[in-house]
């Protein structure tokens, strides 16, 4: 963890990380709705929280095709090209070429999150 992390060590799981989970399950008849449990990191498989484990067909990536790898190395070749095109613009005091390369970096990064949160096979609706 960082040096501002939020999570406090928990000394007893000898320096594993403090794992801190909200649920809203009434914890009993009063009627209390929130309650905070914590546990170690080795006692949590999946890093969720939870304690249980996440099913493999839920986060097995998918096949990579030719058309991906295509799609992929052309988004990391324009976003670097508009950083590139930016910084340029930057030291040339061009703000057109700035502003051109920025719009360019932006429209690729999102391109490639989209790319990114459709690589993980969603979980199958039954």
């Amino acid at each position: 963890m960082g040096a501002y992390s939020a999570i406090p060590l928990d000394a007893s799981s000898n320096g594993a990380e403090s794992v801190t989970a909200i649920s809203a399950v009434p914890d009993s008849a009063a009627g209390e709705s929130t309650s905070i449990a914590t546990g170690s990191a080795a006692a949590d498989p999946d890093g969720t929280g939870t304690g249980e484990s996440v099913p493999p067909y839920a986060t097995a990536p998918r096949e990579r095709t030719p058309a991906t790898a295509l799609t992929r190395g052309l988004g990391w070749l324009f976003f670097v090209g508009g950083l590139v095109g930016a910084v340029l613009g930057i030291a040339g005091l061009h703000v057109e070429i700035t502003v051109a390369g920025l719009i360019l970096a932006c429209t690729a990064g999102l391109i490639l999150l989209k790319l990114r949160s459709d690589s993980v096979v969603r979980e199958p609706d039954f």
